[in-house]
């Protein structure tokens, strides 16, 4: 992924804080240079210093004997994004995309039977440990939870390289930094809310746009 040199984070703290505040991600792998992909939500895992991404897809997705084959695999990850107009500008410009994404690289493993179910029921719990009257991994009857466990292929992606983008006009002047977020709050769309305040989160220091 292309990022410039204004927009590329490097606080390995706040990348791992963003994929686990957006763990609904893409799993991409090619097969005979025909790239394959899966929507799917990732658990992050530190395990001896090192980061790993769990996951999980059916036994009927091709991505899981691609999982065996290949060396890398990539998985996207994407936080809050909006369009942002010229009219916002004090200056003649051109429209663009605010957006956050962060693509990791790793190579992946498959995960044995026992490893499945904890990580299944790791997350399982932690999403349902949030629903009012939520259920456990337990609550379901020994024989239904081994069925579904036939029924998909779990794996274990090591983090080996990652490209973090947050392009949320970093580059603008004061004035206009000020006026996309007064202009991204008036919006009816939510989204353009959180864009504004991260935004406002991510604003440089004179420091750091000098480079010091």
């Amino acid at each position: 992924m292309y990022v410039a040199p204004y927009f590329q984070m490097t606080d390995a703290d706040k990348v791992l804080d963003f994929i686990k505040s957006n763990p609904f991600g893409i799993l991409v792998a090619s097969q005979s240079n025909i790239p394959l992909a899966s929507h799917i939500p990732f658990w992050l895992e530190e395990r001896e210093g090192s980061y790993f991404l769990l996951g999980h897809i059916s036994i009927a997705n091709e991505l899981g004997s691609v999982l065996e084959e290949v060396d890398q695999v990539l998985v996207i990850f994407q936080g809050s994004h909006g369009y942002i107009s010229p009219s916002w500008y004090e200056k003649q410009n051109v429209p663009t995309w605010n957006y956050q994404a962060v693509h990791i690289y790793g190579s992946a493993a498959l995960l044995s039977g026992p490893e499945l179910e904890a990580h299944v029921k790791e997350l399982m719990d932690s999403y349902e440990s949030n629903i009012p009257g939520g259920r456990k991994y337990e609550d379901m009857t020994a024989d239904y939870r081994d069925k579904e466990l036939r029924g998909i292929k779990g794996f274990r992606i090591k983090i080996e390289n990652v490209e973090a983008a947050y392009k949320l006009s970093q580059n603008r002047n004061e004035r206009d930094h000020a006026n996309i977020i007064e202009q991204l709050k008036k919006s009816t769309n939510p989204h353009d809310h959180e864009l504004a305040r991260l935004m406002e989160e991510n604003r440089p220091t004179p420091k750091q746009k000098a480079g010091l």
